[in-house]
């Protein structure tokens, strides 16, 4: 049911003609940009920041590959970002509108 609201936000997301200009590069939910982002999407990427590590983390730390094949049975791709030997250190999801990254 989490991930649903999740899809949901990032699909609202992209549907943000303002979020446009972000398309290709990484958008940062967790910064408070209110200059930066126009403030319906600021809206969106600050609810996007305050569930996205609960849904794509385990509570072992790891990826939850459950969550990430319904992000991308929703035609979102999430990949690692950076990566050390014991596996994702962050983990980023790509939209229309720009690269997040969790973790």
């Amino acid at each position: 049911m989490a991930t649903a609201v999740l899809i949901e936000k990032l699909k609202s997301l992209e549907n943000m003609e303002s979020m446009a200009q972000f398309s290709g590069k990484f958008i940062n939910p967790g910064m408070d940009e209110e200059d930066h982002y126009p403030p319906e999407g600021l809206a969106v990427l600050k609810e996007i920041d305050g569930i996205i590590d609960d849904i794509l983390i385990t509570q072992k730390g790891r990826p939850n590959f459950d969550a990430i094949i319904q992000l991308k049975d929703a035609g979102f791709r999430v990949g690692p970002g950076e990566q050390d030997d014991f596996g994702w250190l962050t983990g980023v999801v790509y939209t229309r509108r720009g690269k997040i990254v969790f973790g």
